[in-house]
């Protein structure tokens, strides 16, 4: 890592003024049924020491997470977004939080994790990159 802190997901869900409900190990069911966003945590982490691999939104959380779990790499659903991570060994997290405005609170997030480390989350490469080209 060059010289930056790892990135937190307590610290990001606060970015969004959003407390964290909890956290579940990948492919584990999230009982959260309304909105939210949710973070990918991996270790070892794939790049830089940054173990935030991935920020999202729902508005489901479990019916989200459990279209994520399904996903098979290069398929064009049922969750592309992100789909980079799936070939990352090591154990990945799901961290939580509720979210009635859940696309502003992960925009937020997403502005946080860059701004304080200079790159996007390993897997928000390609959305990152259209947000980007929006907003500019």
């Amino acid at each position: 890592m060059s010289g930056i802190a790892a990135v937190t997901p307590g610290w990001l869900f606060a970015q969004a003024g959003l407390a964290p409900c909890s956290e579940v190990g990948w492919g584990q069911l999230v009982q959260e049924r309304g909105p939210g966003v949710y973070i990918i945590t991996a270790d070892p982490a794939p790049r830089d020491g940054q173990p935030v691999v991935y920020i999202g939104r729902a508005k489901s959380l479990s019916r989200r997470l459990r279209q994520f779990y399904r996903h098979r790499y290069g398929a064009s659903s049922p969750h592309r977004g992100g789909q980079e991570i799936l070939k990352l060994d090591g154990q990945r997290v799901v961290h939580w939080a509720r979210a009635e405005v859940y696309a502003e609170a992960e925009r937020l997030m997403l502005e946080a994790f860059r701004d304080a480390t200079g790159i996007w989350p390993y897997g928000n490469r390609i959305r990152s990159a259209r947000m980007r080209a929006s907003s500019g």
